[in-house]
C-alpha cells in the first residue's frame, strides 16, 4: 500500500530524532566484521590507564603516578641519605672539634708544638669516616628506601649526591682545622709544618688542602660504597673478593695527592718522583678515579637484594 513502508528484513526502525546512519556504520561494518572503534574503551579510561605506573614490589600493586602513593623521588632519597649521613658525620666532627680545641688550649699553656696538631691527630683519620658513611648507603639506607618503594636506580642516584656534599663539607672542615690552628701557631709563633717537613704558609696552602682532602674523601666513599654493594649482592661470605678492587679509587688517591700531604706517608720511604708534583693533577687523578668507581656502582646497585647480606638465590 502506498504511504506505508515495511522495513525488510535486517532494517531497524528509526524513531523520531534519532540520527540516521552513515553509509559505514552497518552494523557488521565491511565485509560483516565490527569496526575496530566499537572496542575501544572511553578515553578518559585510556588516559587513566596511561597514568598509572605498576611498583616493583613483587605484589603486583598499581600506583598512580605522582599520587600519594607513589615511591620518592631523587630529591627527597638524596635528602634522606645525606641528612641521615650528616648528622652521624657532623656529631663526629663537632666533637672532634671540641677536643682539638682543648688539646690546643693545653699546649699552648703547657708546651709547644714544632708540628701540626691537627694533621697528626685528626684530620688523617677521617678517611676511614668517609669509607664508613659510603658503606652505610646501602647497610643502612638501602632496607629503608627500598623498602618503602626507592629503586635500587634511585638510590644509587641519592648516594652518589651524598658522596659529592659529603667530599665537599669534608674538605672544608680540615680546611677549617688547618686555618684555627694557623692562627694559634701564629700567635704563639710556632711554626705550622706538616710531615715532611712542608710548611703551611698562608690562605693558599689551606686552601690547596682542602681540595686534595676533598678528592681523598671521594675515592674513600667510592670504596666503601662499593664494598657496601658488594655485601647487599653476594652475601656476607663472597662479597671479600670483591675488597680489593674496591679499594683501588683511595690508592690512586693516596699516591697521586703525596706531594700534598693529604695521603699515607710514604715520602722518604720510596721512590715518588714520578708522580706529578702538581696539586691540580692528583686532585683530577683522584675524581677520575672515584668517577669510574660511581658508573660501576650505578648498574651493580641493582643486584641488591634484601635483607642485605642475605646469600642471594
Amino acid at each position: 500500500m502506498t504511504g506505508s513502508h515495511q522495513p525488510r528484513p535486517g532494517e531497524g526502525r528509526l524513531s523520531a530524532g534519532s540520527p540516521r546512519p552513515g553509509p559505514n556504520d552497518r552494523q557488521g561494518g565491511e565485509g560483516g566484521q565490527p569496526h575496530a572503534s566499537a572496542s575501544l574503551p572511553p578515553a578518559g579510561q585510556i588516559t587513566a590507564t596511561a597514568a598509572r605506573t605498576r611498583t616493583a614490589d613483587g605484589k603486583g600493586a598499581v600506583r598512580r603516578a605522582g599520587g600519594p602513593g607513589s615511591p620518592p623521588s631523587l630529591v627527597n632519597a638524596s635528602i634522606v641519605t645525606t641528612v641521615g649521613t650528616l648528622i652521624w658525620v657532623g656529631l663526629l666532627w663537632l666533637a672532634l672539634a671540641a677536643i682539638f680545641g682543648i688539646v690546643l688550649g693545653i699546649v699552648a699553656v703547657a708546651g709547644s708544638l714544632d708540628s701540626s696538631l691537627w694533621q697528626s691527630g685528626f684530620s688523617g683519620w677521617q678517611r676511614i669516616v668517609m669509607f664508613a658513611a659510603g658503606y652505610t648507603m646501602t647497610s643502612a639506607f638501602g632496607p629503608i628506601l627500598i623498602g618503602n618503594g626507592v629503586t635500587r636506580s634511585r638510590l644509587a642516584g641519592a648516594a652518589t649526591v651524598t658522596m659529592v656534599v659529603l667530599a665537599l663539607v669534608g674538605g672544608l672542615f680540615v680546611a677549617l682545622g688547618y686555618t684555627l690552628e694557623g692562627l694559634v701557631f701564629s700567635a704563639l709563633d710556632w711554626p705550622q709544618e706538616l710531615r715532611g717537613g712542608q710548611r703551611v704558609d698562608g690562605i693558599s696552602d689551606i686552601v690547596r688542602l682542602g681540595f686534595a682532602h676533598v678528592g681523598l674523601f671521594t675515592c674513600y666513599f667510592a670504596a666503601g660504597r662499593l664494598v657496601g654493594i658488594a655485601r647487599g649482592a653476594l652475601g656476607p661470605d663472597e662479597f671479600v673478593l670483591l675488597i680489593p678492587p674496591a679499594l683501588i679509587p683511595p690508592a690512586v688517591a693516596e699516591l697521586f695527592l703525596i706531594h700534598d700531604l693529604a695521603g699515607l706517608p710514604l715520602i722518604g720511604q720510596v721512590n715518588l718522583d714520578w708522580v706529578p708534583s702538581s696539586w691540580a693533577v692528583g686532585l683530577l687523578v683522584s675524581l677520575a678515579a672515584a668517577a669510574v668507581a660511581t658508573v660501576i656502582a650505578h648498574p651493580a646497585s641493582r643486584a641488591i637484594t634484601l635483607p642485605i647480606g642475605r646469600q642471594p638465590g
